[in-house]
């Protein structure tokens, strides 16, 4: 038994073979669209929707922009509801890309999937198609390949596991499109349901034409690009920046700041915030606040994880305190070079190019499984947890199968 995955890595790491056909058993395909399933690492099954050569109409330039982020999705809904075919109410923001969100999709492919193999928790009533249901929504780029764009989508009550991963196909315009739901059951296809199958080939394959063509797309992707700013600091090799503080025996003094009241100056340690590290959206946000300013800085964007000396912020935010922050820290320049001798400061330059470094996704994994088990006495080695002899764990239901070996096969 293992924790459920939050991101497209944790996806990757819980289940190998996610992308491949080895590990899969194959229920029905016709030439460019498949359904088949496996067993889920935390229970259940896993049901994957393959659907190749769905053309784009008018594709981004760079194909891991080819979804949108669940903010801007929001956005979206808030000004033209009738056309994005789900409802997204944005209720906080993680980091960029990464939101909880009331969703509600009225999509016929997740509803026949629902009504076929149960992708919804059949004991739960707060999960139905009545009303929003909270959810974390995460968006990945440029994962497991270069050019890859994946959206992973689970609710707080752990009832609804949800991918849908998005990869370029060798031909201009065209993607191959991955659309994973996990199951609260077995699988064990019931007769009633063969009929339906190809059906469900031919709405999978319409939905996803439809989602990564649907009317208002280039607005949000163009919002999309604007949303966000990239900060970057230059390296720092004569000690960390300054901040404002007041008078003491400790600090740094300026006249030319004193007609702003920012005449004294100490230098900056991660420690100030409680960390270890310099983080430059940790600084940044100290310094604003010894301003008397505020802003929300971010250390990651679109599930990668920035470089310390980088950090996001909303253009928005950004322009409010811009002025004001750039004002002061020429202040900040004299009392470094004060401090330190010299002619060299640490520089703040806006819209660099982001930085990422790789991140480990078995630390949270395994972070979550000791926490959710610490209260059962269970034992948690990497991301399985060990049951003692006796533990009772609650049977998944079954339903009645069609035969062995079973496969449809569309000409």
């Amino acid at each position: 038994m293992t924790v459920r995955p939050e991101s497209v890595e944790e996806w990757c790491h819980l289940v190998p073979h996610l992308l491949s056909d080895m590990g899969w058993h194959l229920i029905v395909q016709s030439p460019t669209t498949e359904m088949s399933h496996c067993s889920s690492p935390w229970g259940g099954s896993l049901l994957k929707l393959l659907v190749r050569d769905v053309m784009v109409m008018d594709p981004p330039e760079d194909p891991a922009e080819i979804l949108i982020r669940p903010e801007t999705r929001a956005w979206s809904w808030q000004s033209q509801p009738a056309l994005s075919g789900e409802a997204c109410e944005e209720l906080s923001v993680i980091a960029p890309g990464d939101c909880v969100l009331h969703w509600w999709g009225d999509w016929k492919l997740v509803q026949l999937c629902n009504v076929m193999f149960g992708v919804l928790d059949k004991e739960s009533t707060y999960l139905n198609f009545g009303r929003q249901v909270e959810v974390r929504d995460r968006l990945r780029r440029n994962f497991p390949m270069k050019g890859d764009c994946t959206v992973a989508l689970h609710d707080h009550h752990q009832a609804f596991d949800y991918l849908m991963l998005c990869r370029p196909q060798s031909q201009e315009r065209y993607y191959s499109v991955y659309l994973v739901f996990g199951i609260t059951t077995d699988m064990n296809l019931c007769k009633w349901a063969a009929p339906h199958l190809r059906l469900m080939l031919d709405v999978a394959r319409s939905t996803t034409a439809w989602y990564l063509n649907r009317e208002g797309l280039e607005v949000e992707r163009c919002r999309d690009r604007k949303l966000y700013l990239v900060l970057t600091i230059t390296s720092f090799r004569r000690g960390y920046p300054l901040i404002p503080a007041d008078a003491s025996k400790d600090s740094i003094t300026i006249d030319a700041g004193k007609e702003y009241g920012l005449a004294n100056w100490v230098r900056y340690h991660p420690s100030m915030v409680g960390s270890r590290h310099f983080h430059l959206a940790d600084y940044l946000r100290l310094f604003l606040e010894r301003l008397g300013d505020g802003a929300l800085f971010y250390r990651s964007l679109d599930g990668q994880e920035l470089l310390p000396y980088q950090c996001v912020v909303r253009q928005v935010d950004w322009q409010k305190v811009r002025n004001r922050f750039h004002e002061a820290y020429m202040l900040q320049k004299k009392a470094y070079r004060h401090a330190n001798g010299g002619t060299t400061t640490p520089k703040v330059f806006e819209d660099n190019p982001p930085r990422f470094y790789q991140e480990d996704c078995q630390a949270s994994l395994s972070q979550r499984a000791k926490v959710a088990c610490s209260e059962l006495g269970l034992t948690v080695r990497n991301t399985f947890v060990e049951l003692k002899e006796g533990d009772g764990v609650r049977a998944s239901k079954r339903w009645r199968t069609l035969p062995a070996g079973f496969l449809i096969s569309s000409p």
